[in-house]
């Protein structure tokens, strides 16, 4: 594979995949109301399915995640070091911005806004949770400062292990790939820690057949490619495939 492989088809899919989480989150702060209530059970919702958008992050994170470390044969250490420089820095960020707001502005019954939104800092920041989101990689209770960082902490645990995922599989056989990925689903069924495990995983074995895949769809029809994009918008915010938040 070549190591400066770059799909532009991902930029456009994160690109409305956070157009999407944005979205969620606009609307999640509006007061409800029945028009409200109808737009979210809607077909339409489609739009702003936060949920489902968050699951394509983490396929797509698996996936390029994978394709890194297929390429560029990093060593375990300068895989979680080029991780911990991307993540990192952008998370404290986020973090102290809020931080700073939390002293200048409490929301105190902000009616015009929804439920939702009048349940961020309210309580008190004590020192554990102060240092659960330092290292990110616990378990912070993230409604009490950001309510988003705790995406990040999914990705930086996942980082941690897919690099063992990639080492284990990439020589495996199809089967014991496909076994692989319904033991991660029936973790992330019952484990908290592996909630999202099968969507990085399902990402890292697109990256590990993606040569297959390209020659697949290059040589099927326009028909069944339609097909395809069908069945996956179906999939795509049905909870009942894949663990959702």
């Amino acid at each position: 594979m070549n190591n400066k492989m770059h799909f532009a088809e991902l930029d456009g899919l994160r690109g409305y995949a956070a157009l999407t989480v944005f979205f969620s989150h606009f609307i999640g702060f509006i007061k409800e109301t029945p028009l409200i209530n109808s737009l979210q059970a809607s077909p339409i919702r489609f739009f702003w399915n936060g949920e489902a958008a968050v699951n394509l992050f983490f396929v797509l994170s698996g996936f390029v995640l994978s394709l890194s470390l297929l390429n560029k044969r990093k060593s375990y250490l300068e895989f979680v070091f080029s991780r911990f420089f991307r993540i990192y820095p952008a998370y404290y960020f986020s973090i102290i911005v809020p931080l700073l707001c939390i002293f200048i502005f409490i929301p105190q019954n902000l009616t015009g806004l929804s439920i939702w939104a009048n349940s961020f800092w309210h309580e008190k920041i004590n020192f554990s949770e102060l240092v659960q989101h330092l290292i990110l990689v616990g378990k912070p209770h993230s409604r009490l400062i950001n309510p988003v960082i705790w995406s990040l902490a999914i990705e930086m645990k996942m980082s941690l292990f897919m690099p063992f995922f990639i080492g284990l599989l990439h020589k495996q056989s199809l089967q014991i790939q496909l076994i692989t990925l319904v033991f991660a689903y029936i973790l992330g069924c019952t484990i908290g820690f592996f909630y999202f495990l099968p969507q990085f995983f399902l990402g890292g074995l697109l990256a590990l057949h993606l040569n297959k895949i390209i020659d697949f769809i290059q040589y099927k029809s326009n028909a069944l490619a339609l097909l395809i994009l069908i069945v996956s918008l179906v999939l795509y915010s049905n909870k009942y495939f894949a663990p959702i938040i």
